[in-house]
């Protein structure tokens, strides 16, 4: 799932939802959309009210792809798309983690960027990759962005591509990301009063080394930025680079997938090369069909884990929610207020399972 600011007719946003079926026979969803905004200021929000609920019938047959329109006021908005299986009765909750605003104010107006493998825009607008992580692959990545600025003639856009370095900048405890941009494109758009056009870029996947990405699109007046725009996604994943650079904290990480007396006789292991040996054939052991795959995968949860749930002195990978989030992944997650305390509830629909973090001082502390 995801959602777009994209103005097309009455619609200014949508939703866009896409079902891998692994044979095609009819497929039919009972779909409840809910549109929440934040109660208080955006930024420190916790509870959300609903703005708007609808609920629709989806069918398609084998792998489909819906686009679901919906015409909202200017605001910071969450959206939940509860999903049942009218065969099987099974639910499934998909949940937009951050906010996104709606601003039809500005003078310029632009669509979020959109990236896409179709080379037609028309079929890129309707069917946008909706996934962050993309192979390494020979194919070409192309890049649209709507624009609509009845007060100028014509705009100067600057659009650049850049891969994330491993050693970020900090400031005031906070980690900075810092990209080196490795491509860039100049262009001057003509535009119409009363029309859209379209930027588009392309980029070859074939090039690309495997890391985290950022593209930013601005479109400037002169020298005065109007608007700026930017997309994210990862090729592969740096990870074999940050598992083998703390080989002895990596082998720490596997706390969760291996017995801790073996974990402790390889951290025994004298010589760097035969420890690195051990831990590989540790891991092949664990999964003698893919082994590097599944460690990647794994360190992928983990490395995340480690960036989102840090505490006070505490690594994020050993914090209560880092535990379960490796362990289960990426939750549906309630935030509660009661008699002052702040609770964060974490539910997997699919195995049946929640838990119940209460905030201790900064600290999310399991307690049910």
């Amino acid at each position: 799932m995801d959602v777009r600011n994209y103005s097309l007719g009455e619609n200014n946003v949508y939703i866009f939802l896409s079902y891998d079926g692994e044979v095609a026979l009819p497929k039919t969803f009972q779909a409840t959309l809910v549109f929440k905004q934040p109660v208080g200021p955006s930024v420190r929000a916790t509870r959300y009210r609903t703005y708007l609920q609808k609920e629709m019938t989806l069918s398609t047959e084998g792998s489909g792809f819906f686009q679901l329109g919906f015409i909202l006021p200017e605001g910071e908005y969450k959206v939940e798309v509860e999903l049942m299986d009218v065969a099987t009765g099974k639910m499934e909750l998909l949940e937009q983690g951050k906010t996104f605003t709606v601003d039809q104010s500005r003078e310029v107006k632009t669509s979020d960027i959109f990236l896409s493998f179709h080379g037609n825009a028309k079929q890129a607008f309707k069917e946008p990759i909706l996934v962050s992580q993309l192979p390494q692959s020979d194919q070409v990545l192309s890049m649209y962005l709507r624009i609509k600025a009845p007060s100028y003639d014509q705009l100067t856009i600057r659009a650049t591509l850049g891969i994330r370095q491993d050693d970020g900048a900090e400031i005031q405890s906070e980690t900075v990301e810092v990209f080196e941009s490795i491509h860039q494109r100049n262009r001057v758009v003509k535009l119409q009063p009363k029309a859209w056009v379209v930027f588009q870029d392309s980029i070859d996947l074939k090039g690309l080394e495997r890391g985290d990405y950022l593209i930013k699109i601005l479109l400037y007046n002169d020298d005065n930025v109007v608007a700026v725009k930017e997309s994210r996604f990862r090729i592969g994943g740096r990870v074999q680079t940050r598992i083998f650079r703390d080989l002895d904290t990596s082998i720490r990480m596997m706390q969760y997938v291996a017995p801790a007396d073996e974990l402790e006789q390889i951290l025994q292991l004298g010589d760097s090369m035969v420890k690195r040996m051990e831990f590989v054939r540790a891991w092949e052991k664990l999964f003698r069909d893919d082994p590097t795959s599944q460690m990647e995968s794994y360190y992928e949860k983990v490395f995340e884990a480690d960036a989102r749930f840090a505490e006070k002195r505490t690594p994020g990978w050993l914090t209560d929610r880092g535990k379960v989030f490796i362990q289960f992944g990426e939750p549906r997650i309630r935030s509660v207020e009661i008699e002052g305390k702040t609770f964060e509830r974490w539910t997997y629909v699919q195995w049946s399972l929640s838990f119940l973090f209460e905030n201790r001082n900064h600290e999310y502390v399991l307690v049910e």
